[in-house]
């Protein structure tokens, strides 16, 4: 068996394989011609899909359009596996599909005898540009072997040593998020060699679009109402609404639900992304970043540092507690025992799916360091090397610890906005 307590320099092995991939970049907004290197840049990665289509990139292509709402005269530069599409109606490849959606400037890196883009790939794109204001990547992840990028071996292995290389890279009020199933583990890692917040997840993730309540819901039998219909166009997120079909209704969140899959099966979850920091960063820097991740959320309403703190708690709540069809008792529930927790109380509130006989999955404690839970897999070896043995895989809390991290993020959050927008 191996053993492991998530901690903030966390190493973890299972390194890339190549390097000179082939895979896709363009760009959105006003910005034309070459890209400054000293201006502020938004970054979206979308990694493989492999079983989800091009789920993933529809989720990075509305996360990078609402950088351009809310930034027009920012960069955003969009990077993606480069790959053909079999049932995707009248798109045949990642051209024809960024191209209708809006996107300009999109070209091939690499050829024939390029591998897949791999972690190395990625940081080379990344190094290129020295005021990064964000970075999302959506992507299948691992707990132990981080995220994938173009195929099953190419990754962000957290136990790679060349993330360093990025500090000094980003602008202030920067922040990453690692969009996908059990990033949070190697978000740690990021957060300790970029000194800026990573956010990442401590579950399962899915697919999430708006419905005609003014709700998004998962887009699976039984997770969305039985009456009404899904949106055509998201016209809650955006300050102009942009039509489903030119990429502005998914998004990526955490499930409320421990984690059963490839790799295992968890005892616990959290249902938001959650935010590591380096200490070195400090509270202030930390929890700046923070709100300007949550300005950048596709959520309910479109906010900016503008907006009422009212208007930002409802974006706020929305990424913390889920929308389930005739549980909307839970959601209100979620809710009010955050607010609540802003005056010390419910500070224990766990914000994971409570199942009719009571039951829900333990909420992981966390802290903005590391999260106090045993993770364990057992080891097999393949010719010669050693690999973690699928569905072998376990997370629990620890002994003893009692979570308040819903809560805690709750409040960071609301530290955040006060702090960027100097509104107490």
């Amino acid at each position: 068996m191996f053993y492991k307590s998530l901690t903030l320099a966390s190493a973890i092995f299972c390194g890339v394989l190549s390097a000179n991939a082939t895979y896709i970049t363009a760009k959105i907004g006003k910005i034309t011609g070459n890209l400054n290197p000293n201006a502020k840049t938004h970054i979206v990665v979308a990694g493989s899909g492999g079983d989800l289509g091009i789920m993933l990139q529809q989720a990075g292509i509305a996360k990078a359009k609402k950088y351009r709402d809310l930034y027009p005269e920012d960069q955003i530069y969009f990077i993606t596996f480069k790959e053909e599409f079999k049932n995707e109606g009248e798109d045949k490849d990642n051209f024809q599909f960024l191209n209708r959606v809006g996107f300009t400037d999109i070209k091939e890196v690499g050829g024939w005898f390029s591998g897949d883009l791999d972690g190395e790939d990625l940081m080379d794109e990344l190094k290129a540009f020295n005021q990064i204001a964000s970075l999302d990547i959506f992507s299948h992840g691992a707990a132990f072997y981080g995220i994938q990028l173009g195929g099953w071996t190419n990754r962000w292995d957290p136990s790679e040593t060349y993330y360093k290389e990025l500090n000094g890279h980003f602008a202030p009020d920067a922040f990453v998020v690692l969009h996908g199933c059990n990033t949070g583990y190697l978000a740690t890692t990021l957060a300790y060699h970029f000194k800026v917040p990573v956010a990442g997840s401590l579950s399962a993730t899915n697919f999430e679009r708006p419905f005609e309540n003014g709700l998004y819901y998962r887009d699976d039998e039984g997770r969305y109402p039985t009456t009404g219909k899904f949106k055509t166009k998201n016209d809650q997120a955006f300050k102009d609404p942009v039509a489903c079909h030119r990429g502005g209704c998914y998004r990526l969140k955490p499930e409320d639900f421990a984690y059963t899959g490839h790799w295992g099966q968890f005892s616990g979850a959290l249902p938001f992304y959650k935010f590591f920091c380096d200490p070195a960063m400090g509270d202030i820097i930390c929890k700046r970043g923070m709100a300007k991740y949550a300005m950048s959320l596709i959520s309910v309403l479109p906010i900016d540092e503008n907006s009422s703190l009212e208007d930002y708690k409802k974006v706020i709540q929305d990424s913390i507690c889920s929308n389930r069809p005739g549980k909307e008792l839970q959601k209100e529930n979620c809710v009010n025992a955050l607010e609540s927790s802003l005056e010390g109380k419910n500070l224990t509130f766990n914000p994971n799916y409570t199942r009719d006989n009571g039951s829900q999955a333990v909420q992981f404690e966390c802290t903005f360091t590391q999260c106090k839970l045993e993770y364990k897999c057992e080891k097999v070896d393949l010719l010669g090397s050693t690999i973690l043995r699928r569905s072998s895989c376990s997370a629990k809390a620890l002994p003893g610890t009692e979570a308040t991290t819903a809560t805690r993020e709750y409040k960071a959050f609301i530290d955040g906005y006060k702090y960027l927008t100097g509104k107490y």
